[in-house]
């Protein structure tokens, strides 16, 4: 454990060396960066300490960042959810039955990122998800959803396909995905194809 000043600031050689910068110094120099890489470990649990001493500033601070950025953190969330990471965390929720995950975080980005962007049963590409895109339980979805081929079976390696909501709505658990794929490039993908 390093020893502190009067004023609680560490006084390891690295911490002491680093403040004898000045401001604009630890802003251009990109000494800033590699220092806090460096420390990254050390700075996260003195972050981590301060937030658990301080609750009230931390609400504070963060509710006045979030009134001051509103734009960009809708920018933000609207291409986070976008990510193939934020997809799976959201893997059966908003359901009452879940049901397990059994692929692993990073096998499941790795079958996103291989997958055409496209409706596994009516084909419609997400590009025209987005430009036509579907509201659902009153938000609007400009991605395509994770639907399980076999509802009797988990979110799991190959019982996964890419589907438009509207296709992943009507398949639910009531078509297997053999009739849906005739329902949908019978009905839905015509009329996608008039957008």
């Amino acid at each position: 454990m390093s020893t502190r000043d009067k004023y609680g600031n560490c006084l390891c050689k690295d911490c002491v060396e680093f403040r004898k910068l000045s401001d604009k110094e630890r802003r251009t120099s990109g000494k800033r960066r590699e220092w806090e890489k460096q420390n990254r470990d050390k700075l996260n649990k003195s972050q981590n300490k301060w937030n658990k001493k301080n609750p009230e500033r931390v609400k504070i601070i963060q509710k006045k960042y979030r009134d001051t950025n509103k734009e960009k953190i809708k920018i933000y969330n609207r291409t986070y959810k976008l990510t193939s990471s934020a997809i799976y965390s959201q893997l059966g929720k908003g359901r009452k039955k879940r049901r397990p995950i059994t692929i692993s975080k990073e096998d499941f980005i790795e079958w996103y990122n291989r997958q055409e962007k496209k409706c596994f049963y009516c084909d419609i590409p997400i590009e025209k998800i987005d430009k036509f895109p579907l509201f659902f339980n009153g938000t609007v979805n400009r991605r395509l959803s994770i639907d399980r081929l076999d509802n009797l079976k988990n979110y799991e390696k190959g019982n996964l396909v890419l589907s438009c909501r509207r296709c992943n709505s009507i398949k639910s658990d009531f078509f297997s995905a053999e009739e849906m794929k005739k329902v949908a490039q019978n009905y839905i993908k015509p009329k996608w194809n008039k957008l």
